[in-house]
């Protein structure tokens, strides 16, 4: 909060349920498993477009590279599991390699 680290503590509270074991209570402020808050992962998000590499976004962000990794990851899942595909129309297919031997296909969304 202006330019200032803050730390956010705090004990979530967890359930011990017979049939699926302890679980954690997801808290607002932060994903699942993140060390991070949304606001901060979003703040390294734009940090790390802008940046050149991963490498000066973490510099800039004080934060190690596997954190920046990470927080990269988080956002993929996110935006995967926000794409709709029922709406899809069309799909193209990029086969530049297929005449050198790969075997990897590109689909264009």
């Amino acid at each position: 909060m202006m330019q200032l680290e803050t730390r956010v503590r705090c004990r979530v509270p967890r359930s011990d349920c017979p049939e699926h074991g302890v679980k954690t209570l997801q808290v607002p402020w932060a994903g699942p498993r993140s060390q991070f808050t949304l606001l901060f992962e979003r703040l390294a998000i734009e940090v790390l477009l802008s940046a050149r590499s991963i490498t000066k976004a973490q510099e800039l962000l004080r934060i190690s590279w596997d954190q920046a990794q990470r927080i990269q990851e988080l956002a993929v899942a996110r935006g995967l599991a926000r794409r709709r595909l029922d709406e899809l129309e069309y799909a193209g297919m990029d086969e530049k390699s297929f005449g050198r031997g790969q075997s990897v296909a590109e689909l264009i969304v």
